[in-house]
C-alpha cells in the first residue's frame, strides 16, 4: 500500500488530482485507518462537506491528530465563506513584510562582509557572533513590529520578544562564520508561523541578490516559481551538510560514517548555512540537506520553502507524531528534492537510528 500511496501523492503534486483520488481510495479500501490518505483526500476534496467528512473520519481514527484538529478550525472558518482567501491574503502580507525586512539589511551586510569583521564567541569558538548580527536583527525586529504589531519574534541574538499571535523566527545572518571570514555564502532567514502553521518564509542572499520566498501560493526565487526537482540516488546526488557537527558532539563513529557518506554520494559540500542549503534544494540546485544541530530560526523559512516547492523536510525521530511538536523544534533533519529515494539512501540511517 505504501507504493500506491506514494504514487497517489506524486500524482496530486503533478496536478492529476483525479488519478490521485482513485489511488487514495484504493489505499483506504485496504486500510480504512490510513491517516495520510485521509489527509490528502481532505486536501483535494472539492466540497466543504467532503472535506469535513475526511476530518471527522480522521478524528475517529486518531482523536489527537494535529492536522485534523487544525482542519476543524479551518473548515469552520471556510463555512463562513472567507477563510482560505483570508489566510492566503495574510500569508502574502507576511511574505511582503519579511521580504522588505530582509532587503533593508542586505546592503549593510554585503558592505560589511568585504571588511575585516571582528567576532565574539558565544557558546564556543565554533559559535560566533558579530555586531552586524545584532544590528541586523534589531532592524528586522523594529520593521516587523511596526508593520505587524500582533507579533512575537524569536531571534537568534535577541531571544523572544513580543506576545502577538504571529510568531516570527529570525536568523539575521545565517552563516556568520562565512560572513566574518569574507566567504560569500550567508543569508538572512525569516519565517512566520500562525497557530503552528507556517505562512511565510523568506531567505535573502545579498551577495547574489537572490530573494527566495514561500507563501501558501507556492515557492519563488526573485518572483519566479521554483520546484524542488533533482536526482533520485546517492550516486547522482549533491548533498549539503554540516555533519559531523561540533555543536552536536562528534563521536569516533561519526568520522567513519562521514567517510561512508563521501563514498556513497556523487558530491558532498559543507556550505556553512542551513537556510541557504534548504533554499538550494527548493530551487533544484542541490538534492539533499542533512543537519544534526540546528535551531528553529535556522530552518522555519527554509523548511516551508522546500515543502512549498514540492520537496520533503523530515525531522529526526518518530516522536514528532507522538508529541505533536512542530517539525522545526527538532535539532536534526533531512530535506530532499521530490524525486530522491530516501529509503535507499545512506542518509536514511539518521532517521532510523533516531527512531
Amino acid at each position: 500500500m505504501s507504493d500506491i500511496l506514494q504514487q497517489a501523492i506524486e500524482a496530486i503534486k503533478a496536478g492529476d488530482e483525479q488519478t490521485g483520488e482513485i489511488l487514495l481510495s484504493k489505499v483506504l479500501k485496504a486500510d480504512p485507518h490510513n491517516e495520510t490518505a485521509l489527509m490528502w483526500l481532505f486536501k483535494i476534496a472539492d466540497t466543504l462537506e467532503r472535506r469535513r467528512q475526511y476530518v471527522e473520519w480522521t478524528l475517529q481514527v486518531n482523536p489527537d491528530s494535529r492536522w485534523a484538529k487544525r482542519a476543524v478550525n479551518i473548515l469552520n472558518m471556510e463555512q463562513a465563506g472567507h477563510e482560505v482567501a483570508e489566510m492566503n491574503k495574510l500569508s502574502q502580507q507576511l511574505v511582503d513584510i519579511a521580504s522588505r525586512a530582509a532587503l533593508q539589511v542586505g546592503d549593510m551586510l554585503l558592505d560589511a562582509s568585504a571588511r575585516d569583521v571582528s567576532v565574539e564567541e558565544k557558546a564556543s569558538f565554533h559559535d560566533l557572533v558579530t555586531k552586524y548580527d545584532r544590528e541586523s536583527e534589531e532592524l528586522i525586529a523594529d520593521y516587523i513590529f511596526k508593520q505587524y504589531p500582533d507579533s512575537t519574534l524569536v531571534g537568534e541574538e535577541g531571544g523572544t520578544r513580543g506576545s502577538g499571535q504571529v510568531q516570527w523566527y529570525v536568523d539575521p545572518i545565517d552563516g556568520t562564520s562565512n560572513f566574518a571570514a569574507g566567504l560569500p555564502f550567508f543569508c538572512v532567514s525569516i519565517g512566520a508561523v500562525l497557530d503552528e502553521e507556517p505562512l511565510a518564509g523568506v531567505i535573502y542572499d545579498p551577495v547574489r541578490r537572490e530573494l527566495f520566498t514561500a507563501s501558501r501560493q507556492g515557492a519563488f526565487l526573485n518572483g519566479e516559481p521554483i520546484r524542488a526537482d533533482g536526482r533520485r540516488t546517492d550516486s547522482l546526488a549533491l548533498l549539503l551538510t554540516a555533519f559531523p557537527s561540533p555543536h552536536a558532539g562528534i563521536s569516533d563513529g561519526d568520522g567513519l560514517l562521514f567517510a561512508e557518506i563521501l563514498r556513497c554520494f556523487a558530491t558532498v559540500r559543507r556550505v556553512g548555512s542551513a537556510a541557504l542549503a534548504l533554499a538550494y534544494v527548493a530551487c533544484g540546485r542541490a538534492d539533499v540537506v542533512l543537519e544534526t544541530s540546528i535551531n528553529a530560526w535556522d530552518v522555519v523559512a527554509g523548511m516551508f520553502l522546500v515543502e512549498q516547492a514540492g520537496g520533503r523536510y523530515i525531522p529526526f525521530g518518530s516522536q514528532i507524531s507522538a508529541t505533536g511538536q512542530s517539525a522545526w523544534i527538532f535539532p536534526g533533519f533531512v530535506a530532499t528534492c521530490s524525486e530522491f529515494d530516501l529509503e535507499q539512501s545512506i542518509i536514511n540511517l539518521f532517521l532510523t537510528q533516531a527512531d
